[in-house]
């Protein structure tokens, strides 16, 4: 299988959007990727971040390409797509985000160019497997959570948001056991 071929495989769930860490991973030689780019079949986005050109366009581009910029080289993600952004992709909510919304780790940094303007919402602790929500191969803060957050953060109108939790409640995306305490947010 040649360098072009895995890279397709690989990039085939993440919205065409693949890391050096994914290419070392993989045995794919930092030549290969040098003349790839040069010869047009991958587009660097940033440091450390590609663009398969020959993968068709898909839904939430931008998400992929943060999600890419924000995984970590030891697994999981330093930063996850929420707030509203979460609950747009969910197809939950009628609320719009002004931008892509960011749950980020506490404290965290980097030194690579950013390849788009978004919103931080800082976490209070590590993101740990048990809080995101893969959609799509996207990783999203939990609606519950999402939820939550965009009323701690008045991020919405309450009445949008209440319709936004009955709609998440009604296809399964809240658990039970955050039923009660949504319900309580809302009382605040």
């Amino acid at each position: 299988m040649t360098a072009k071929d895995k890279i397709r495989e690989i990039s085939v769930n993440t919205g065409g959007f693949i890391t050096t860490h994914d290419m070392s991973k993989n045995n794919i030689a930092y030549g290969s990727v040098r003349h790839l780019v040069q010869s047009g079949v991958l587009t660097k986005i940033t440091r450390g971040i590609y663009r398969f050109n020959n993968m068709p366009h898909v839904a939430n581009e931008d998400y992929y390409m943060i999600a890419a910029f924000f995984k970590k080289n030891e697994g999981g993600y330093s930063a996850i797509i929420g707030g509203i952004s979460a609950l747009d992709i969910l197809e939950v909510t009628d609320l719009m985000p002004s931008g892509i919304q960011l749950i980020v780790e506490p404290n965290f940094k980097t030194k690579r160019e950013l390849p788009l303007q978004f919103e931080i919402i800082e976490s209070d602790s590590s993101i740990s497997e048990d809080r995101v929500y893969y959609h799509n191969g996207l990783p999203l803060q939990r609606a519950g959570d999402a939820i939550i957050t965009c009323l701690k953060l008045h991020l919405g109108q309450k009445s949008l948001l209440r319709k936004t939790f009955e709609k998440a409640l009604d296809l399964g995306l809240i658990r039970a056991s955050e039923e009660e305490k949504i319900r309580e947010h809302f009382k605040e």
